[in-house]
């Protein structure tokens, strides 16, 4: 589904462009007719005719919220192709779902998982989404944050001519695995 604009200038086809239909499209267009010496300026906006359930659609596919909050959500109350959203926490003292303001575990105790709930309306239209979100606590590490830092902070010297160990486990508890790379028998120098 889209839409074809085409634009003329004395019965010669000067542009054609293809928009989707998914997209809302704005945009200015300068075209010229070196043919005739002409310059045509035009501002265009394609914004899709959508049913009611079409837009909430739309809208529920483009919501998207981390799995992980150290820091306040941005929740949206409004979706791209004009719907409104409502937020419901199941937990609004971790996650409120007006403001989207977190407040985090104390350091020691577990992560808490919020369940926020969408709710878009358009029309007489209305669905909703879910999303599982895990609120860590303070002093508490994302896998990735602990990972990239394990891996940062192993230091093998540039040139080794004798036996080294390699740390098998990182200091925030990361696994770490090596492979062995055997140059082929060109690529090792002479002795």
């Amino acid at each position: 589904m889209g839409a074809y604009f085409n634009w003329n200038n004395r019965n010669l086809p000067i542009s054609t462009a293809w928009i989707s239909a998914a997209t809302v499209w704005r945009g200015s267009v300068a075209l010229g007719d070196y043919l005739y010496n002409d310059a045509v300026m035009a501002t265009f906006v394609y914004a899709p005719e959508l049913s009611e359930a079409d837009t909430i659609s739309r809208d529920l596919d483009t919501l998207s919220i981390p799995t992980t909050a150290t820091e306040n959500l941005f929740l949206p109350t409004s979706g791209r192709f004009g719907s409104s959203i409502q937020w419901i926490s199941s937990n609004p003292t971790v996650i409120d779902p007006v403001t989207g303001v977190v407040n985090r575990p104390a350091e020691g105790e577990p992560a808490v998982v919020v369940t926020l709930t969408a709710k878009v309306t358009f029309g007489s239209a209305e669905a909703s989404r879910s999303f599982a979100v895990e609120v860590l606590p303070h002093g508490g590490r994302t896998d990735k944050a602990a990972v990239h830092d394990d891996r940062n902070a192993i230091v093998i010297p540039l040139f080794v001519t004798e036996n080294i160990d390699l740390p098998v486990s990182g200091a925030n508890g990361s696994a770490i695995s090596w492979v062995v790379r055997i140059l082929p028998p060109f690529l090792i120098p002479a002795k």
